[in-house]
């Protein structure tokens, strides 16, 4: 299996238990742009689907996040630069 493909039989997994809240440390590490792509797009399907809360703890790939996420904090160094409740900040 690829790591796309593993990542969603993880979240398949993960849905069979009907959670509030999932909890995603990096959800498109280690993945080519187009299975990075593909990850957020069933993220978006499974919100939508399961009314299920997600809070993504770290994601690189801003392109991404900028596209999917409600909130962004941007570090830098460790250190707070930006807070935005938009997603195109």
């Amino acid at each position: 299996m690829s790591r796309g493909e593993r990542q969603g039989l993880a979240l398949s997994m993960v849905l069979m238990w009907n959670p509030k809240v999932l909890l995603l440390d990096e959800p498109s590490a280690g993945l080519a742009p187009k299975a990075a792509k593909e990850i957020i797009a069933r993220l978006d399907k499974i919100q939508a689907a399961f009314q299920v809360e997600m809070v993504c703890m770290v994601e690189h790939n801003l392109k991404l996040a900028l596209k999917w996420a409600t909130k962004i904090i941007l570090l830098v160094q460790g250190r707070v630069v930006l807070v935005s409740n938009s997603p195109n900040l």
